[in-house]
C-alpha cells in the first residue's frame, strides 16, 4: 500500500516487469480469441509461409467446411479483405506472424510457447472432422 497523494493508502499501481508480462499474455490471448486468426496460425504453422490468397482460401474452406478448391470467389474475396484489415494487423502486433505487403506473403514467426499450447488445445474443437 502506498500513499497515492490524497493522504489515503492505496494499492501500488506503478508499472512492473510482471505488469509487462501480463500485458503480453493479454495481447497473445486476444490475438488467439478469434477462430479466423487461429485458422491463419494453424495453416501457417504447417506451411510456415504462404500468400494472403492461399491463406484466405484455406481459412474460408475451414470456415465453410469444404475443400479449398470449392471456395467461391466472392467468399474468398470477403475473407481476404477481413484478414487484411482486421486479423493480420492483430497477429502482426502480437508478433506471431509477419506480412509483406509487396509480395503478399505471410510468414509464421517462432511464437511463444503460450501460443503453441493454446493452438494445440483449440485445434480439435476448431477443426472437428
Amino acid at each position: 500500500m502506498t500513499d497515492d497523494g490524497d493522504g489515503r493508502d492505496g494499492p501500488d499501481c506503478s508499472p512492473s516487469p510482471d505488469g509487462d508480462r501480463q500485458a503480453r499474455i493479454d495481447e497473445l490471448l486476444a490475438a488467439l480469441a478469434d477462430v479466423r486468426r487461429r485458422y491463419v496460425l494453424y495453416y501457417l504453422r504447417n506451411e510456415h509461409q504462404a500468400s494472403l490468397t492461399e491463406t484466405a482460401r484455406q481459412v474460408a474452406a475451414w470456415d465453410c467446411d469444404r475443400s479449398p478448391s470449392a471456395v467461391r470467389d466472392e467468399t474468398l474475396e470477403g475473407v481476404e479483405i477481413e484478414l487484411y484489415h482486421v486479423h493480420l494487423p492483430m497477429l502482426e502486433e502480437a508478433d506471431v506472424l509477419e506480412y509483406d505487403e509487396r509480395s503478399e506473403q505471410l510468414v509464421f514467426r517462432d511464437p511463444p510457447s503460450l501460443v503453441e499450447c493454446c493452438l494445440d488445445q483449440c485445434l480439435d474443437g476448431d477443426l472437428e472432422e
